[in-house]
């Protein structure tokens, strides 16, 4: 059972206090803080209306499977907490959930396939967690996420073809991470890709960003960009590359051949390199 809660209240009042649970009524949100021990479905099974789960600054040894799904939470917020190994049947049953966060906690293990029942996810943040590798399995699954962000997190490969299933895919945030090559392929909805202040060395293979308009490639190791690949992303998309150590007769190549196209390349003015 949980116990030893400290509420931040986000809103006027708070209403209702059971088993060291804090429903904060107007914003239909569980606040947990420094808790301690260990989550049960029935923790939140009186708690029908409530639509957010924050769970922060936290001691947890010990989730029961499902235990997520106690109440028909839309959001879960997961940030700073102490945690067990994170495993699938945790989630299993959480059929309503939209939004999930998972940031910030030390030393945090999760199964690749963790994500894999939830069907009806939207949006999906990793932030500040370590994972080596982002593989299929950690996004099979997923047939209804529109943004996924993965932040902070030491990555340092991405499988080939690890996001060619999420075909409702919007927005994609790779931010903060040290993988050197990157694709994307057939993704027909993405509109807008941040690939910031990452190791990648060589433009990404790109081809079927049909509906593409940004494409943010900024403080990242890009030496050489090809005017071949730019063009596998649609005509009106525009391609911010500032802060990329390219040479002065790439990016010359690069700005004549598509003079007469509509991309629009961002550069800062001293980017470029004398070979």
């Amino acid at each position: 059972m949980i116990k030893h809660a400290l509420f931040f209240l986000l809103c006027a009042t708070a209403y209702g206090l059971k088993n060291g649970i804090g429903y904060l009524a107007r914003k239909e949100i569980l606040l947990l803080s420094q808790m301690e021990g260990e989550i049960l479905t029935k923790d939140f099974e009186t708690f029908t209306a409530a639509k957010v789960l924050v769970l922060s600054t936290s001691t947890i040894d010990r989730i029961e499977d499902d235990a997520f799904c106690g109440a028909p939470f839309a959001k879960i917020v997961l940030t700073n907490n102490s945690l067990p190994h994170l495993t699938r049947r945790m989630f299993s049953k959480c059929t309503d959930l939209r939004e999930l966060k998972i940031a910030g906690n030390p030393g945090l293990t999760m199964d690749a396939d963790i994500f894999h029942n939830l069907t009806r996810l939207e949006k999906l943040e990793i932030i500040s967690q370590p994972i080596k590798t982002l593989t299929k399995e950690h996004l099979r699954g997923l047939p209804s996420l529109k943004t996924l962000v993965i932040g902070d997190s030491d990555l340092e490969t991405i499988e080939s073809g690890a996001f060619d299933q999420l075909h409702n895919l919007k927005e994609l945030w790779l931010v903060h991470n040290k993988f050197r090559s990157l694709e994307l392929r057939n993704l027909k909805h993405l509109k807008e890709v941040q690939v910031i202040d990452n190791s990648l060395e060589e433009f990404p293979l790109v081809e079927g960003l049909d509906n593409l308009r940004k494409f943010e490639l900024s403080n990242n190791k890009i030496a050489k960009i090809e005017p071949s690949k730019v063009r596998n992303l649609p005509s009106s998309v525009v391609l911010d590359v500032r802060h990329n150590p390219i040479s002065c007769e790439s990016l010359k190549k690069l700005k004549e051949e598509l003079n007469d196209e509509e991309y629009k390349i961002i550069v800062e003015k001293d980017d470029c390199k004398q070979e």
